[in-house]
């Protein structure tokens, strides 16, 4: 499955002079789907400072075009989904920024193309 790289910097905050390397990324699996759908795969592991338990999550979604979001984490993690979504439409140049073409480049890697 292909990666999508999401910045750990916020679109505004991202200068012509970054790349994912300096600024840090999360790496997130994702499939096109036929019907326009995009399924995102993502885990990450929190771990409290009180506590030495770990809790590792699992966000498994899709969303449609219309921008409707079901599956596993929908509802608890729909702000950083759609904050993947958003970078998804930027790699995929169906939103349009001031970011360089290397950087928007380098946010998809796709084992396959390999």
């Amino acid at each position: 499955m292909p990666m999508l790289y999401i910045p750990y910097k916020d679109l505004d905050a991202i200068s012509s002079d970054d790349t994912l390397v300096s600024i840090g990324f999360d790496k997130v699996y994702f499939r096109e789907n036929d019907d326009e759908s995009v399924y995102f795969e993502f885990s990450f592991q929190e771990e409290t400072i009180h506590r030495r338990i770990r809790k590792k999550d699992m966000i498994a979604v899709t969303i449609n075009k219309n921008g409707s979001i079901r599956g596993k984490g929908a509802k608890s993690s729909r702000g950083w989904i759609l904050r993947a979504y958003e970078w998804y439409k930027i790699a995929k140049r169906e939103t349009l920024t001031n970011l360089p073409d290397d950087f928007i480049d380098s946010l998809i890697f796709d084992p396959n193309d390999e």
